[in-house]
């Protein structure tokens, strides 16, 4: 089978914990503004009551509890669609801002899921918004330099958060240093997944490309403020090719 030219995407999956958590754990002043986000801990769970605030030590505990869960159902779904053997995972991405453990949560969803003991890991965390890009954009340079040596490569690519066990910490900053902060306003909990394929080796029971990735660049612009994501065509839709994302940031001097 010839090479092919591109890296594609042939699963997706996504999963969100079942609690809702509504305005009224968040300032009156604002609550009005935002919806309400989906949590791992249900409103009537010890945590939002206990005196103390956790520690990272506790919070990363529940992240093991809760999110890990929630990144093996949304994996799951993202491999059924795409149909393949989880043997033949080579690389996983895995994303993170709310776990701090090291080795990280990846080891123990690869165990779960089943994967080869010698499946490529890579971890990325602390990067915050800009994760989805980046762990896109490396999962493509693995596959890229898969196909360069010619060998079958199927990444899954996998975020997980459980933004809502800092709440508490959020809130007594703002009460104690009056600062604002928008955080337990704008985030939830969940995981999202997508498998990639560099498509040599190609088995029949794997499914045909949902869209293809023509290419991955991040640039930084010397201009304060500029953050942002630009879509440009790169081909027609029936050609099932995915728009070129352009993520502009500048760090803060």
């Amino acid at each position: 089978m010839a090479r092919s030219p591109v890296v594609s995407i042939v699963g997706t999956g996504l999963q969100y914990p079942p609690h809702k958590l509504g305005p009224e754990f968040v300032p009156k002043l604002i609550s009005n503004c935002y919806k309400e986000n989906a949590a791992v801990l249900p409103a009537n769970h010890p945590l939002w009551f206990q005196d103390n605030i956790l520690t990272n030590t506790e919070c990363n505990c529940l992240f093991k509890e809760y999110g890990i869960p929630l990144a093996q159902d949304a994996a799951r779904q993202a491999m059924e669609d795409w149909g393949g053997n989880p043997m033949d995972i080579t690389h996983v991405v895995a994303m993170t801002c709310t776990s701090t453990s090291s080795p990280g949560f990846d080891c123990t969803l690869c165990q779960r899921l089943g994967f080869s003991k010698h499946v490529r890991r890579t971890l990325l965390n602390g990067v915050t918004c800009a994760g989805s890009v980046a762990a896109l954009r490396t999962a493509y340079d693995l596959l890229r330099g898969a196909t360069q040596e010619g060998t079958p490569a199927r990444a899954l690519v996998i975020a997980t958060e459980t933004m809502t066990v800092y709440i508490r910490a959020w809130l007594e900053t703002i009460a104690k240093e009056s600062t604002p902060n928008l955080g337990p306003t704008l985030f939830g909990d969940g995981a999202s997944a997508i498998v990639l394929s560099n498509g040599i080796g190609a088995k029949e029971d794997e499914r045909e490309p949902i869209w293809n990735i023509r290419g991955a660049q991040s640039t930084l612009v010397d201009r304060p403020g500029c953050v942002g994501i630009r879509w440009i065509p790169t081909g027609r839709p029936e050609d099932h090719q995915v728009v070129l994302a352009i993520f502009i940031w500048t760090p803060h001097h």
